[in-house]
């Protein structure tokens, strides 16, 4: 059975992959043929990880010479995840990938995040200034190992990926891999030729039904039945749905994965639930009448609006969960038809409401902003119409981020970067009520804020742009950069609005400072990706100890 998988696979991608890539570099001879192979399974694995064309997936490619290990790297714009891929097609159907090239695979991925620019080829170089950008909004970085044979990846190479990812991810889980083999390739090619059609059997507790104009039903669904259908189907189940499941680390999903973990019996009331659409449904004989349970048979089953709870709930829920969320089934016998594209394009129309609506809840942020309305400076805590005169005014994520960086808080510091709505995810407990509270000086906020702009603009104009360091520290390190220069400002001037602090003042604080962050870098972390670094609160203590804070 392999064998044949691995003929038909190679039949495929020299049809279906090989003419989109360009194999000019390549040497005319024997081993051109596997060459291209190699590169069609590359492109075959961001199409699968990345869910693009595959004429998009080929653009990727930059294998060839002194790639340093890299075969294809793709950056989707929309989720913020950078997908980096090494492939190896083999003639031997039962093969695997060699620990040889994963080791130098992952030496050319440490190399790019540390932007070490001149240890790659020209393909490369010449996208360096997307792959930096890149680097500098990335959310997510995949790593993927492809190859055509059947067996598994040796021990040594899965325990030096996830060596690697395990030292990268240290607040977060920014680094993943994925391993895409003979099976992988097989199932993709299978889907293409024939997409798949999903039929679900959904239970449903207490149960309505609608007859009229459209079918449809709505209940109660269990978040353990609504895991599986995620483990079978993955993102398939979104095929009419307007995204993707976006992963862990979003705030909303990250929030939908506290309340499974820690209070599944009340998720129900939480969450909004999801529309399902499907071409056909029946309902099973058992129960009659009941309405307490129904169980439905549907096909061409496609979730038009919750995918993110559902892909969260298929991510953490592994095992029986007192979660349950609400689900309605209506039935739309051509899902591309004007009611179903209408159904799709409603449900997804919503205004969001989260955590940084509530601080609307605290008489401080009233009293804030009636002392400094007095004082002639503008202040916008609820979410809505922005401030007309931003000059002489702020609103309130700038105030909190300005707080947490002037706090001597580093876990502060670190949020404000990595994630800012930690900072007021609950409005009656830390960090929120350490930085807002009634002995919140109004005078002193404000003070900060102007200060922290001052500052952000020294750093725009006086930083080495031709250094990746400093580059990084100003973009990735920019919340602990600013916590350090008011440290060291607030050892010669009160940063309450008293003192007069020059421009020559904020200028010697902010270039010491970077230059000193550079140096600790160096020494420390010479080869780490500064995006996850500046949100490790161990890793930003030792560094401001070692530059003398």
């Amino acid at each position: 059975m392999a064998e044949l998988q691995h003929a038909q696979i190679r039949a495929k991608l020299l049809e279906q992959v090989v003419p989109h890539i360009d194999g000019t570099d390549i040497p005319v001879g024997p081993g051109q043929t596997d060459h291209l192979l190699s590169r069609a399974i590359a492109a075959v694995s961001v199409r699968i990880i990345g869910q693009i064309e595959i004429p998009l997936a080929c653009d990727s490619l930059v294998d060839g010479a002194q790639d340093n290990g890299i075969d294809a790297i793709y950056y989707d714009t929309s989720t913020g995840t950078l997908i980096l891929v090494q492939s190896k097609w083999s003639n031997t159907h039962s093969s695997s990938i060699d620990s040889a090239g994963v080791l130098k695979f992952i030496q050319g991925v440490r190399d790019l995040i540390s932007n070490k620019r001149l240890r790659f080829n020209t393909k490369v170089q010449t996208r360096w200034p997307e792959i930096e950008d890149a680097l500098m909004r990335l959310a997510h970085v995949r790593l993927v190992v492809a190859y055509s044979g059947s067996s598994n990846i040796h021990r040594d190479v899965e325990f030096g990926l996830r060596d690697f990812v395990s030292s990268q991810n240290d607040t977060s889980e920014l680094f993943s891999y994925a391993v895409v083999s003979q099976k992988q390739l097989f199932q993709y090619f299978v889907h293409e030729a024939a997409p798949p059609q999903i039929k679900l059997t959904i239970r449903l507790s207490h149960y309505g039904l609608v007859e009229a104009p459209l079918q449809a039903v709505y209940g109660q669904v269990s978040a353990t039945d609504v895991s599986e259908w995620y483990r079978e189907h993955g993102n398939n189940l979104f095929a009419g749905n307007i995204r993707n499941f976006l992963g862990l680390r979003s705030e909303v999903n990250a929030a939908i994965q506290k309340t499974l973990a820690e209070n599944p019996s009340n998720f129900w009331y939480f969450n909004n639930g999801m529309t399902i659409i499907v071409e056909k449904m029946k309902k099973q004989a058992i129960g009659g009448a009941d309405r307490s349970v129904g169980i439905f048979e549907c096909d061409g089953v496609t979730i038009v609006n919750g995918a993110q709870t559902v892909g969260t709930i298929g991510r953490s829920v592994s095992q029986n969960s007192d979660a349950s969320l609400h689900a309605r089934i209506i039935v739309v016998d051509d899902p591309n038809s004007m009611i179903g594209q209408q159904i799709t394009r409603a449900s997804n129309t919503q205004n969001k409401i989260d955590s940084r609506n509530f601080v609307a809840l605290d008489a401080n942020q009233e009293r804030i902003r009636m002392e400094l309305l007095i004082s002639g400076v503008g202040y916008e805590y609820r979410e809505g119409e922005p401030l007309t005169e931003i000059a002489n005014g702020f609103e309130f994520v700038e105030g909190i981020i300005a707080l947490a960086c002037a706090s001597n808080e580093m876990s502060y510091v670190a949020l404000s970067k990595g994630y800012v709505g930690g900072l007021y995810a609950d409005i009656g407990a830390p960090p929120y009520r350490s930085l807002f509270n009634s002995g919140t000086s109004s005078k002193r906020l404000w003070a900060l804020v102007s200060l922290c702009r001052r500052i952000d603009l020294v750093v725009k104009n006086n930083h080495d742009k031709n250094s990746p360091i400093a580059r990084g520290i100003v973009v990735h390190g920019n919340r602990f950069l600013m916590h350090c220069v008011l440290k060291r400002l607030e050892q010669s001037y009160a940063l309450d609005g008293d003192d007069l602090i020059s421009d020559d003042a904020i200028l010697e604080a902010t270039t010491f400072m970077i230059s000193r962050i550079e140096e600790a870098l160096q020494a420390e972390f010479p080869d780490s990706y500064l995006a996850p670094l500046f949100k490790n609160v161990t890793k930003c203590t030792l560094i401001k100890a070692r530059v003398g804070l």
